[in-house]
């Protein structure tokens, strides 16, 4: 009995660490800022699991239209982008009201780079290039935290965009 017990311990191991666990994000309008199209068609692929709404802009300029057109309940900004980068999207971000994550998306990941993004008021960062199970358990952390925090914003920031 416990050798037939063992290869399926093993095998279910091994298939819990290459199948991510999917956040279900079926109501959530993600808004990722990303100039390189490559990394737009990976973030993409690995969103689509989750059922967000996801909406891109090739530079920070072009997010921060987005961003003031309709708020996201999740926002990820490439640090290195041409026109505005992603520090300054995260001032003009914080000079609002918004108190959705913002996550620093970025393939500069020594302490001191991610202090200093922590610092300017990202909430959190994925590193690039991008883990899927690594995104997955950063929108999951920031949407934990923000939960306790503040759940009649998230609860109706969710809302207003199921009702639409």
């Amino acid at each position: 009995p416990l050798k037939s017990v063992e290869p399926t311990a093993q095998f279910a191991l091994a298939n819990r660490q290459t199948q991510p666990e999917v956040p279900d994000l079926r109501g959530v309008k993600v808004l990722l800022a990303e100039d390189n199209l490559i990394n737009q068609q990976i973030f993409s692929a690995m969103m689509k699991k989750t059922h967000a709404t996801l909406v891109m802009a090739g530079n920070g300029k072009l997010a921060m239209e987005c961003f003031n057109e309709a708020r996201p309940d999740l926002f990820f900004v490439d640090i290195q982008m041409p026109v505005m980068d992603g520090i300054e999207v995260c001032q003009q971000v914080k000079s609002t009201d918004y108190h959705n994550p913002l996550i620093a998306i970025t393939a500069n990941v020594l302490p001191e780079d991610v202090n200093r993004y922590l610092s300017l008021g990202f909430d959190d960062f994925v590193a690039k290039p991008i883990d899927m199970q690594t995104l997955f358990d950063t929108i999951t952390r920031v949407l934990n935290k923000q939960a306790p925090a503040q759940p009649n914003t998230a609860k109706s920031g969710i809302s207003a965009l199921d009702n639409k």
